[in-house]
């Protein structure tokens, strides 16, 4: 036995094995990126500054206190002034116009979930003065500055329902400031969209290292599981260690006196008899080559791909050359993908499955 291909083997199942391996790793780091941001607030506290005060600071100090955290203790609301986004669709942005204790008004932005849970009695008590619902509700959010289109939308709102208010674009910041409120936004929305974000990468990852390798194990075992049971797994190595072996080292194909031998993806070995039709294969996506084979069509029925090449490793000089080799090898073999052998291999297989 060629020890040092059979000691190849041995590395690369035990290779696979550590890429499994390392796949469950990633999802244990999948579920801990998951989980951080539901325990992020215990550890990196972040006080909510007031509303009100950093409206009033903006217009004392003319600076625009975009992206704090803020909270706003609500007692009145308004229904929605404005809606961004596709129609019809959840995940459109609406706007409210609402009051503090003092009177003063603010721009809220507002998701559903908020509208009908902390803010329900608000919303309707707006508009029943008998209702007997919570009278105020404490809002937080990230602080934003108030688009000009925003702007306009509101003050045509207000000048159609509220025109004793007198509001201009003049004085409009001294009513409203220069911020609004955002609600559907946190102060951790960035560390949780970088944990969203990587978990999403890993998982991709995860998923692709886990099939890769997994699918080799699967295709070695099975194979060896065959060749011992045909007492062929000792002659296998044996032929690979003879004077008379055809080799393709630089892709892991291997050509002996009786088998074809690839180890390009897991540990497949063929029989020269068993090969019906023999033809190479190769992908392309917009005209360009994406990957190469030579695929095996056995006297069973099933489909096999050897010496598989990808993009930027493509050698059809290397491919044309195992497939003149195996035209001396397989001499009974079907060559080339044609229409008439196409034919002839799939009513072979016809005649399989009756049989």
């Amino acid at each position: 036995m060629d020890n040092n291909l059979s000691d190849k083997l041995k590395k690369r199942m035990k290779t696979n094995k550590i890429g499994v391996f390392v796949s469950f790793i990633l999802i244990a780091v999948i579920i801990l990126l998951f989980y951080i941001p539901s325990v992020l607030p215990n550890y990196i506290p972040k006080e909510s500054k007031s509303m009100l005060d950093l409206v009033e600071d903006g217009l004392y100090d003319e600076i625009v206190y975009s992206n704090e955290f803020a909270n706003l203790d609500i007692t009145y609301l308004s229904g929605s002034v404005a809606s961004y986004g596709e129609e019809n669709s959840s995940i459109r942005d609406h706007y409210y116009l609402a009051w503090d204790s003092n009177n003063y008004m603010y721009i809220v932005q507002v998701d559903d979930a908020d509208l009908f849970g902390k803010l329900y009695g608000i919303y309707y008590e707006t508009y029943d003065e008998n209702s007997e619902l919570v009278k105020t509700a404490n809002l937080e959010g990230m602080t934003k500055k108030i688009p000009e289109e925003l702007k306009k939308i509101v003050l045509d709102v207000m000048t159609e329902y509220y025109p004793d208010m007198g509001l201009t674009d003049d004085n409009f910041e001294n009513m409203f400031g220069s911020i609004y409120l955002d609600a559907t936004s946190g102060p951790y929305d960035t560390y949780n969209a970088i944990c969203w974000g990587s978990a999403g990468v890993l998982i991709i990852a995860s998923i692709t290292i886990f099939a890769i390798n997994i699918s080799k194990i699967s295709i070695s075992k099975k194979t060896i599981k065959r060749l011992k049971k045909n007492n062929e797994y000792e002659e296998v190595f044996e032929q690979l260690d003879s004077t008379d072996l055809i080799s393709f080292e630089i892709i892991d194909i291997y050509l002996t006196r009786d088998y074809i031998i690839d180890f390009t993806e897991g540990f497949k070995v063929f029989k020269y008899d068993e090969a019906k039709w023999i033809y190479k294969f190769v992908q392309r996506v917009n005209f360009a080559e994406t990957n190469a084979a030579i695929v095996i069509c056995t006297n069973k029925g099933k489909q096999y791909y050897v010496s598989k090449m990808t993009s930027g490793h493509i050698n059809h000089q290397l491919l044309d050359k195992i497939i003149d080799n195996l035209k001396i090898k397989c001499p009974n073999a079907m060559l080339g993908f044609t229409d008439e052998n196409k034919k002839a291999y799939k009513e072979f297989k016809k005649e399989i499955k009756k049989q």
